[in-house]
């Protein structure tokens, strides 16, 4: 099990295969003042999705906490907002792939 944030989403443990089919492959809303994914702990793999209008001050897409794994492979992030760090807060281990 990997505790992710999805935001505005759910605050609770999800194996893999569920959050994949739950974040739909893009935030909510335009408005929104929250990040897409927070990672807590364990590993998380996204491929093909499209993450977009995370808004936060670090990482406005991602934010992948000390000692997560992070795998991304053929991902667009865009139109994602942070003071710092841009689209992704990386403090832990992470491999991107064919993604922009």
């Amino acid at each position: 099990m990997s505790c992710v944030r999805l935001s505005n989403f759910c605050r609770q443990r999800f194996p893999i295969w569920e959050i994949i089919t739950a974040i739909q492959a893009a935030a909510s809303t335009t408005e929104s003042n929250d990040r897409v994914i927070f990672v807590q702990e364990g590993s998380l793999t996204l491929r093909g999705l499209t993450i977009r209008h995370g808004k936060q001050e670090n990482g406005g897409a991602l934010y992948a906490a000390p000692g997560t794994t992070v795998t991304i492979e053929d991902c667009v992030f865009t139109d994602n907002e942070a003071k710092n760090y841009g689209a992704i807060d990386n403090r832990g281990q992470m491999t991107i792939n064919r993604s922009t």
